[in-house]
């Protein structure tokens, strides 16, 4: 496997970078969903870049079949973190 890496997306209004949700979708149609081994994503970042969204990354993995592994090292110790990793 190949790492391909999507590009995050200045947050309207501001200066922090958040997903690029439609970027991780075409990349998954491009590269055929059983071509990809997983869409990793992280709840922990150091600024200017803001968490993943973990449960919109999550979801459209589920509809395309993609395993999603989730970076929560940083994140165990906040409960909204951990309520979105457990969804």
């Amino acid at each position: 496997f190949q790492a391909e890496v999507v590009d995050m997306v200045r947050a309207p209004g501001g200066f922090a970078l958040q997903t690029d949700l439609d970027a991780i979708e075409d990349a998954i149609d491009r590269l055929k969903a059983d071509t990809v081994l997983c869409v990793l994503s992280t709840t922990s970042t150091f600024a200017p870049r803001e968490p993943d969204r973990v449960d919109a990354i999550a979801r459209l993995c589920k509809a395309r079949g993609v395993a999603h592994v989730i970076n929560n090292a940083y994140g165990l110790q906040c409960t909204k973190c951990c309520h979105l990793v457990d969804q």
